[in-house]
């Protein structure tokens, strides 16, 4: 597992020293309105602007330099379900243990079942996804970033045989599923998945982790099975234990009904997209690319009439982004605004490019906005964890 040092969920570190805040308030976009650091060492700082598109919002800004200590990781509470940042906050620190500076929403959900679009990696494992090819955003354990399309392979072993590609969904909810893939494919659950499965009657085999392995790029996840189940299934899991599941009559309910207790399966995962090899194998944490807003220096929304599914120029909303700079500096971006679609205030996404080219990005991603948008600090300025954007809406991941 490739551990992070510690966990930003969204944070960004320099504002900016006293010599450049006259650049800021003289920009075309943005004005300076107050600074403080977030981190005791100075090492992540949050700054609040007025940003002028069309029209003039609040926008909140963290920014960091990985060289100081934090890295941007992408979290999720529970990946089939959703949770307020404040309270992803609190998981991060309480159950996993991070020393969280910020964080901010990230990808899309599905509203109406709260499942999780695309993957989420964490600490090199792989905590929710879904089969098939992802255009991610992965982030090194040393803060670096890369953006590449991945299509993992997900090869299941045991009794002498070898399944290919056959787990449709790691972590998400099972009754978001078709009705054809319910009844083509296994489904994997583990205890990130911070609820019991629910699922139609079926074979479920639970399995005890062996070896400290986990569900990772290059690695293969070793487990002894410990439990059989047919029929009603849902069984609760420890934090060592993964569960294989198929419905009744479907492609694989024999093959996990041959399954028996002390029997060994493994789950090997391996990039088959050459050119993603190296990241994916790499990767501290992987999050889903929803669309760049700048990409080489430049505002990638010039000319386009959908930016991750919204007009770049016609929708106004809240949003979220974030963005490094040629140093390998993150900024973290989101921005106040009325309801989505309201024209009558808020900025456009291609405000937002701006704004992040402003601050200085090469690259930059848009994340969900909207109700989604929120950023949360573990220091507001008065020394308490608080909001300084407030979120409208429960998300499903954070970074």
């Amino acid at each position: 597992m490739k551990l992070a040092k510690r966990l930003i969920a969204v944070v960004v570190v320099a504002v900016m020293l006293a010599s450049s805040l006259a650049i800021f308030a003289s920009a075309a976009m943005l004005t300076y309105k107050n600074s403080h650091n977030v981190t005791s060492d100075g090492a992540v700082k949050f700054t609040k602007y007025s940003a002028a598109g069309k029209h003039t919002e609040t926008a909140t800004v963290l920014e960091f330099n990985p060289k100081n200590g934090y890295i941007p990781v992408a979290f999720v509470g529970n990946p089939s379900g959703v949770a307020t940042i404040p309270n992803q906050y609190t998981t991060a620190v309480n159950t996993y243990g991070y020393e969280v500076a910020g964080m901010i929403n990230a990808g899309y959900f599905t509203m109406a079942t709260s499942t999780l679009e695309g993957m989420i990696i964490t600490d090199g494992k792989i905590v929710a996804t879904t089969r098939g090819s992802h255009a991610v955003v992965a982030f090194g354990s040393d803060g670096s970033m890369d953006i590449v399309t991945t299509q993992p392979k997900f090869t299941v072993g045991f009794n002498g045989q070898s399944f290919d590609n056959p787990i449709y969904y790691v972590n998400k909810d099972y009754n978001d599923a078709k009705a054809d893939y319910q009844n083509s494919y296994m489904f994997y659950y583990d205890y990130s998945n911070n609820a019991n499965p629910a699922y139609a009657s079926g074979v479920e085999i639970t399995l005890e982790k062996q070896s400290n392995t986990e569900l990772s790029y290059g690695e293969t996840l070793v487990g002894k099975v410990v439990y059989k189940r047919t029929g009603a299934t849902g069984t609760a899991l420890t934090k060592n234990q993964f569960v294989l599941y198929a419905k009744s009559g479907s492609a694989y309910a024999d093959e996990l009904n041959s399954l028996a207790v002390g029997d060994t399966v493994t789950i090997s995962v391996s990039e088959t997209n050459g050119g993603a090899v190296k990241v994916m194998n790499k990767a501290n944490s992987v999050i889903n690319n929803i669309d760049y807003l700048v990409k080489d220096g430049k505002n990638y929304t010039t000319g386009k009439t959908s930016v991750g599914g919204h007009n770049p120029t016609t929708t106004y909303a809240r949003w979220t982004a974030y963005g490094i700079k040629a140093d390998g500096s993150y900024v973290f971006f989101t921005s106040e605004g009325g309801t989505t679609g309201d024209s009558s205030r808020s900025l456009n996404l291609n405000d937002v490019a701006n704004a992040l080219i402003e601050l200085g990005c090469v690259t930059a991603v848009r994340l969900d906005g909207g109700g989604s948008t929120g950023m949360y600090v573990s220091n507001t300025g008065s020394g308490s964890k608080g909001w300084v954007m407030e979120g409208q809406r429960k998300v499903a991941d954070t970074i």
